[in-house]
């Protein structure tokens, strides 16, 4: 049997405070340093990591690489590094500005 439990002082949001452009596909994973916000994205024959800056939401850069879907992002503990894996076979690894 499975239990649910009310967390105290839970905050949900009440209004939505950005919405980004991805791409027809859509965003498939999702990581955050401080002050970015990095979107895997899919389209028909791209695939690109979009870079967003969470002050204002606006996109502050587009890096490319991965020639197919890219399955996971994860950023390093001091947020200087970014490392992507592909459908393409392939894993990179990108500097963050």
């Amino acid at each position: 049997m499975l239990r649910y439990y009310r967390i105290r002082d839970c905050l949900v949001p009440e209004k939505l405070i950005a919405k980004l452009e991805t791409s027809s596909k859509g965003c498939l994973r999702l990581a955050m340093t401080d002050y970015l916000l990095f979107c895997c994205c899919t389209d028909r024959d791209l695939t690109v990591l979009q870079v967003y800056s969470l002050e204002n939401m606006a996109r502050v850069m587009t890096l490319k690489g991965h020639l197919k879907i890219i399955y996971d992002v994860s950023v390093s503990k001091d947020q200087k590094l970014l490392v992507t894996v592909g459908s393409d076979m392939m894993a990179r690894l990108w500097q963050i500005p």
